[in-house]
């Protein structure tokens, strides 16, 4: 980018935020044209000396960059539209085919089921072995001490599944 684009901003702020991002190198390009056009000269100190003299031409450039600016804007405003789009249809589709599953009656229909039925029942067992154990008089009950046997141990999931298994069996 060169000297001219800070005199673009500074007579047109709003190029601005099309000077930043994916688009920058293009809308520099765009307002290195229209300065060129405009003045009949490729040079851009020429350029930014004649603007500066000629404040008609300087208001056509004005006009030229908010029109190069609402088109940049619009294009990410659609650009922002298709991402939108493309992940609602996304959405649908991955709709349609959980629905196809389930009258198919697929087991993979129901995996989101089964999993998040595993984790309630996981996390309510453990509740309630915690809330309903208690502490023998005369032991220790330092818990930094009691989570380094649990973390150590590692016979608490052992410990759990044998409980579960005693209370599913007949």
């Amino acid at each position: 980018m060169g000297p001219l684009i800070p005199f673009a901003i500074s007579i047109a702020p709003e190029i601005a935020r099309c000077l930043i991002g994916s688009s920058s190198e293009r809308t520099a390009a765009a307002v290195a044209d229209i300065a060129a056009s405009l003045t009949g000269t490729k040079d851009e100190a020429a350029q930014q000396i004649a603007l500066e003299r000629d404040p008609e031409l300087a208001c056509q450039l004005r006009v030229e960059l908010a029109k190069v600016a609402a088109q940049a804007q619009e294009d990410a405003r659609t650009a922002e539209t298709t991402l939108v789009s493309a992940c609602l249809s996304d959405t649908a589709n991955a709709r349609t085919q959980l629905t196809q599953l389930a009258q198919a009656r697929s087991p993979i229909a129901y995996g989101a089921l089964v999993v998040s039925a595993i984790v309630l029942i996981s996390f309510g067992t453990v509740m309630t072995l915690t809330l309903t154990r208690t502490i023998p008089t005369g032991s220790d009950t330092n818990p930094q001490r009691a989570s380094r046997l649990i973390v150590s141990d590692g016979d608490i999931s052992s410990e759990l599944l044998g409980w579960l298994v005693r209370r599913i069996s007949p």
